[in-house]
């Protein structure tokens, strides 16, 4: 088995994967300071053939985890970054290296989950991603909006004053804290929905596929037809290993 890791801005998500079965996804916050504790504490008791990332979080994170699986277990480590393309799957960026190595691996995950079909994916964290994917594997583009928290980062940061948003409240809110909590939550599903529907509109009938920290949060409020599917950048992880087009 491998140990599939997505380090994300504020999140590390990882599974155990191999002959195309994926564990349940695990999650833990990304350190800041102590990183080998960190992964000792989470993945030492296991004993991986590989290791698999991907990363948004910068070079620095991956040379120390690189550095730790090298002394901890002495076995493969690769890094999936964006390519020009990967079996069927042809990236749409004129820089392909510049698309987000998440992004990427949803693709890659997104192709193994459904097949040949049209699709949307959108992973909504602390950035909120929607790429369009054709059933021949090009990739058409896709859009970034501001996740969930950073956009009630942005609204304080504008209004300093304004108390934390709690997402419990019913709209319309009699309260400024259930306001925000639903205005922004809503709202960004609103926009979700909107943005995918202009990303996939050269689409015809796509998938839609929902994943990411704050996916379970925003599915409620998204219209019908979204699959749920928290491990798909780990899927993409585990496809682009069994594909041999990690790097």
């Amino acid at each position: 088995m491998r140990l599939l890791v997505d380090i994300g801005n504020s999140r590390i998500k990882w599974a155990l994967g191999g002959a195309g079965e994926l564990s349940a996804p695990a999650g833990f916050a990304r350190p800041r300071a102590g990183q080998a504790d960190a992964w000792e504490r989470e993945w030492g008791h296991l004993s991986p053939l590989g290791v698999t990332i991907c990363s948004v979080a910068g070079r620095q994170s991956v040379a120390g985890l690189r550095d730790w699986v090298e002394r901890r277990w002495a076995i493969p480590f690769t890094e999936v970054r964006a390519r020009e393309y990967c079996g069927s799957i042809i990236n749409a960026y004129r820089d392909p290296s510049s698309l987000g190595a998440d992004r990427w691996a949803n693709l890659l995950g997104a192709r193994a989950a459904l097949g040949p079909v049209d699709s949307i994916i959108v992973d909504a964290g602390t950035a909120v991603t929607v790429d369009a994917l054709r059933a021949d594997g090009r990739h058409l583009g896709g859009a970034i909006l501001a996740g969930l928290s950073a956009s009630r980062a942005g609204l304080r940061a504008a209004a300093p004053a304004l108390p934390e948003a709690n997402d419990e409240a019913p709209l319309p809110s009699d309260n400024t804290a259930g306001a925000i909590g639903g205005g922004t939550l809503i709202g960004l599903a609103g926009a979700i929905e909107r943005v995918a529907t202009v990303v996939g509109g050269r689409l015809t009938a796509p998938e839609r596929i929902l994943t990411g920290g704050d996916a379970e949060r925003f599915a409620p409020w998204l219209d019908a037809g979204w699959t749920l599917d928290p491990r798909l950048t780990l899927r993409g992880l585990l496809h682009a290993g069994d594909t041999a087009c990690a790097g």
